[in-house]
């Protein structure tokens, strides 16, 4: 695996887990997940986006962070779920 395959691999990680938090965000609204699991995922999250700034650096290209929001059905009603989202802009690398 190259490196940019490992970044590609942790952006989509980032955004996946990221919309995991705000979809839990909301089950902890209704007692449906506790704290303690969306602490343990904050802190993935967290450490995901560690780990893409250390190798954004190392390859030497930029990350494009976002906030997205998205209606979901959950738990008999519409949600807006808020959620951050990464994109890589290889255009800094230098050839």
């Amino acid at each position: 695996m190259t490196l940019e395959q490992l970044l590609y691999k942790l952006a989509e990680d980032y955004n996946r887990r990221s919309v995991l938090v705000a979809l839990d965000r909301e089950k902890v609204k209704d007692g449906a997940c506790d704290d303690v699991t969306l602490q343990w995922e904050l802190d993935l999250l967290n450490s995901t986006e560690e780990y893409l700034e250390k190798m954004a650096k190392k390859v030497n290209v930029k990350l494009i962070f976002d906030y997205r929001e998205q209606e979901v059905y959950y738990g008999g009603r519409r949600r807006k779920l808020t959620y951050s989202t990464v994109s890589i802009d290889f255009s800094t690398r230098n050839h």
